[in-house]
């Protein structure tokens, strides 16, 4: 009984600590505008994916809102605005440009990362699946879910999760 009890609490306490250090290297990834890192950390492919389901399901809300357009140029607006999105996300989503991005960022408003620390970001961990987790990053009184899936023993960030009102403040 107190090996299976020993087992189970070793899994456990793997399976966390594997979330922990992914959140950790991201976390000096971004901290140190480290591209390698950013790079293991980041799933581009379904991060553009999603971002771009996103932005779409918003574009499609804020045009449907509008009664004085026909349908026609309705279904035009969208289509623009999807292509214009897709040409932005899949040019811009990608390890150089987010460094680059980086590298503008004052390193005082981005917290030294600190492994400690990080094993208490359970309290903000919210679990979807055994594979699948978000924690909300808080900034300005808002909230926007980061989501990472696990890759093997590696957590890599697969969707940030705007708001509608959050994406038309980044649009303007």
């Amino acid at each position: 009984m107190k090996k299976i009890i020993y087992i189970s609490f070793t899994l456990l306490f793997a399976y966390y600590s594997s979330i922990v250090i992914s959140l950790y290297n991201l976390h000096k990834a971004v901290f140190f505008k480290n591209q390698n890192l950013i790079e293991e950390y980041i799933e581009f492919k379904t991060l553009k994916l999603n971002l771009k389901k996103n932005i779409d399901k918003t574009i499609k809300s804020e045009i449907e809102k509008d009664k004085t357009l026909d349908p026609a140029t309705k279904l035009l607006t969208f289509a623009l605005a999807s292509n214009f999105s897709e040409i932005l996300i899949s040019n811009y989503i990608n390890p150089k440009d987010i460094t680059l991005l980086l590298n503008k960022i004052n390193n005082d408003k981005v917290p030294e990362p600190n492994l400690a620390k990080t094993f208490f970001v359970i309290i903000k961990l919210n679990f979807e699946n055994f594979n699948q987790i978000y924690i909300n990053y808080e900034k300005n009184n808002e909230q926007i879910p980061l989501v990472f899936k696990r890759d093997t023993y590696r957590w890599k960030l697969i969707n940030i999760k705007f708001n509608s009102d959050q994406i038309r403040r980044i649009i303007k």
